[in-house]
């Protein structure tokens, strides 16, 4: 296992395989529904023992149970230098987070940021890896100081110094986006003159979400506000990249078909850029982007951008759409 790179991108389905290989289908259900790898809606212990029939207690140790198994079975073939799921979680954890390097609390929160950020970053997505990459009297330890890491690195997001290290990282973090918008082969560069750019959204926020907030925009000088921690990651890069005069979140309603119904689709973000040219971005974590639905969607907001002369961007913000394609591709391979 010394090569990881077909891991990332796919991390998400390489756990629910590990889920898969260890549990039953029952609790396969709870794990998915806990963890976001399902849509069914509210992921709290209370709801899914509902669903279930089960108390928090019973839904909780079949949660801590089937994480301790999926450790036992990855540990014993580790040994034997065989392949499952298992092994690869574990190995791949080790790798990238490193429990023994002296900054693997924030490599930790990096790699949830990446591969998690569709969770509620400061509960299930922290302890879940903590849990599978520590030993089991180290887990409340490291949980609390990931946890007061990514707070500090939230504070840090929403109020960006001028001369921080993580300014320039945000920067180069979209310079690399830019290269993967999808332009029209028209002359893009009069997409802000020919079709105005909305100043108003079209819906808010939905509040009932965990990852949902607001903070305020230093460029567009009013509050913003976001529905999950990718959202707020590549607002924080649009707020520092000179590039960008101003953007607006959800501006607009497209409608698309799915299951041959018409339905309404709110694309998150519109960017216009300095040379006048206008872009629109759908932020997507990677293991929803190739989803039937939100690859429609992705199919409809391509053309509607098509119509007005403008690029397309779909990213998780760290990752565009055609890199996580790619990754896919070679991990099914």
């Amino acid at each position: 296992m010394a090569h990881f790179e077909h891991v990332r991108g796919n991390f998400i389905f390489l756990l629910e395989s590990a889920f898969r290989e260890v549990v039953e289908d029952r609790d396969l259900r709870i794990f998915q529904m806990r963890f976001g790898l399902s849509h069914d809606g509210k992921r709290d212990l209370n709801s899914i023992g509902r669903r279930f029939r089960l108390s928090d207690r019973d839904t909780n140790r079949i949660l801590v149970l089937g994480i301790k198994r999926m450790i036992r079975r990855g540990n014993s073939e580790l040994l034997k230098e065989e392949s499952s799921a298992c092994v690869q979680i574990l190995s791949y954890l080790r790798n990238q987070i490193g429990p023994f390097r002296d900054l693997h609390i924030k490599n930790l929160v990096d790699f949830c940021e990446e591969e998690l950020s569709h969770l509620l970053i400061n509960a299930q997505a922290i302890r879940l890896i903590a849990s599978l990459t520590y030993k089991e009297e180290l887990v409340e330890m490291v949980v609390e100081k990931a946890t007061a890491e990514w707070r500090h690195r939230y504070w840090e997001w929403c109020n960006t110094p001028e001369d921080s290290i993580l300014k320039g990282q945000l920067k180069r973090s979209f310079q690399n986006l830019q290269t993967h918008i999808i332009w029209n082969d028209s002359d893009s560069s009069i997409g802000a003159d020919a079709h105005p750019v909305p100043i108003f959204a079209t819906r808010g926020v939905n509040p009932d979400f965990d990852r949902a907030g607001s903070f305020f925009s230093r460029k567009l000088k009013r509050d913003v506000e976001y529905e999950s921690h990718n959202e707020l990651r590549f607002f924080s890069q649009l707020e520092n990249a000179e590039e960008v005069v101003s953007y607006q979140e959800q501006p607009f309603r497209i409608p698309y078909f799915f299951n041959s119904k018409k339905r309404i689709y709110h694309p998150d973000i519109v960017v216009t850029l300095k040379d006048r040219r206008v872009f629109m971005v759908e932020v997507k974590p990677c293991h929803l982007m190739y989803e039937d639905q939100n690859f429609e969607k992705w199919i409809a907001l391509k053309e509607f951008c098509r119509q007005k002369g403008w690029g397309a961007l779909m990213t998780d913000s760290t990752r565009a759409a055609q890199e996580v394609q790619l990754s896919r591709l070679n991990f099914y391979w």
